[in-house]
């Protein structure tokens, strides 16, 4: 409700003092926070975005890594993996490189450290 008077307000179709007057209701009716269905309202999971990203990678369209930078190069919107996982939800690893990571396992011989001990 507050994000509506805001916006009524920023599209000059209400004064400032009608739009002071509707957060003084809020507040007197204690719909600030929560707001009222607030807490009715159950949150769903952004299965859209999942889906189409599970695609692009699929049909090889875009690698996971690519579509950060995608973003920021067309819409100037720069969003961490973690971020991007989250609005998405999804994994944040699927947005990282991997195909240039220099990490190198060592395999240790358990045999010979337990028959030395």
């Amino acid at each position: 409700m507050a994000a509506m008077i805001k916006r009524v307000k920023d599209l000059n179709l209400i004064s400032p003092e009608q739009e002071m007057k509707l957060y003084k209701q809020m507040h007197y009716r204690k719909w600030r926070n929560p707001e009222p269905f607030d807490l009715d309202t159950k949150m769903t999971l952004p299965v859209a975005f999942k889906q189409s990203l599970e695609l692009l990678m699929d049909e090889n369209i875009l690698k996971g890594h690519e579509i950060p930078m995608k973003l920021a190069e067309q819409y100037q919107l720069y969003l961490t993996p973690k971020m991007l996982g989250e609005i998405c939800g999804v994994d944040p690893a699927i947005f990282n490189d991997n195909s240039q990571s220099k990490m190198v396992l060592k395999i240790k011989d358990f045999k010979k450290r337990n028959l030395g001990s």
